[in-house]
C-alpha cells in the first residue's frame, strides 16, 4: 500500500510544480507592461528553475527541503493566486471573442 501512496506523492509534486509554473507565467503576463519597479529598474520576468537533487534522499525529505525561489520585485505587480484578496474580483458581461 505504501507504494501506492508514494506514487501519488510523486504525481502530486509534479502537479504542484506545474501549478507554480503556471502562476509564474500568469504573473509575467500580468506585468508585461510594467516598465519599472519601485527602485527604478525594469521589470524582469520570473522563471522557475527545476534541478535534480544533489544527493539521493527520501522523497518526503526532499519535498520538505524544497524552497520556492520566487520573489515579488514590486508591490504593484499582480499576484496570481486563487487565495489572493483580489482573486474574487468579477467582470460583468466579459466577452472573449476574437475580432478579425
Amino acid at each position: 500500500m505504501s507504494g501506492l501512496f508514494s506514487s501519488i506523492e510523486v504525481s502530486a509534486s509534479g502537479m504542484t510544480l506545474q501549478r507554480r509554473k503556471m502562476d509564474v507565467v500568469a504573473q509575467n503576463i500580468a506585468n508585461a507592461e510594467t516598465t519599472k519597479t519601485e527602485d527604478g529598474s525594469p521589470y524582469r520576468r520570473k522563471r522557475i528553475v527545476v534541478s535534480e537533487a544533489e544527493e539521493s534522499v527520501p522523497f518526503k525529505t526532499a519535498m520538505a527541503q524544497a524552497r520556492t525561489k520566487l520573489i515579488r520585485t514590486d508591490s504593484r505587480h499582480l499576484v496570481s493566486s486563487p487565495r489572493h484578496s483580489n482573486a474574487s474580483l468579477e467582470i460583468s458581461k466579459a466577452d472573449a471573442r476574437e475580432i478579425i
